[in-house]
């Protein structure tokens, strides 16, 4: 080919790739996976429940209250909706939280017990999945509060106490990771 050929054949090809890129800008971006975040557990003072949030904010606020104490992130979840993950739906009744995965259970709860629905706290496995830890609820026999373990010591601590009630795995989570 002649040097005009050359110099086309080279223009043609910064053409292309200037179409390409242009092509790829007018498409949607596919949004990130979320990443997994800390999940904080507050313990209430007055009642014993559990209180996991996600939200900074009330992390922030829960030390000037006197019936929260701060517990410390303890696992990690998701912010948001991500593929095998399902929403863990937060409850509350007189100081007390409850979370599930259960649709169900949730509107039983709403609907026969006085619970009140205040949404998606964070989205987890209802099923073991790689690197994720079970998280295990009990149930306070006579206060009707709920904890959450992880660890296997707390697991049989409380497996031991007859004032609780173990209800098996609650949903699949994520241990902390070095950057929380």
């Amino acid at each position: 080919p002649s040097a005009t050929g050359a110099a086309q054949a080279g223009n043609e090809s910064a053409q292309d790739k200037d179409a390409k890129r242009e092509e790829a800008a007018d498409q949607p971006q596919k949004k990130a996976a979320p990443e997994r975040v800390p999940v904080y557990v507050l313990r209430n003072r007055v009642t014993g429940g559990m209180l996991c949030t996600i939200k900074t904010d009330e992390v922030d606020s829960a030390p000037t209250s006197a019936q929260w104490q701060l517990r410390g992130s303890l696992w990690e979840a998701f912010p948001e909706q991500r593929e095998g993950a399902v929403p863990i739906f937060r409850l509350h009744s007189s100081g007390k939280h409850l979370f599930t995965a259960d649709p169900d259970e949730r509107d039983r709860a709403c609907q026969t017990l006085g619970w009140e629905y205040e949404g998606v706290a964070f989205y987890a496995h209802v099923t073991e999945q790689p690197g994720t830890i079970p998280l295990h609820r009990f149930c306070h026999r006579k206060r009707i509060v709920h904890r959450f373990v992880s660890s296997e010591n707390a697991r049989l601590k409380l497996h031991q106490d007859a004032a609780w009630s173990p209800e098996g795995i609650a949903f699949w989570v994520y241990p902390l990771s070095e950057r929380s």
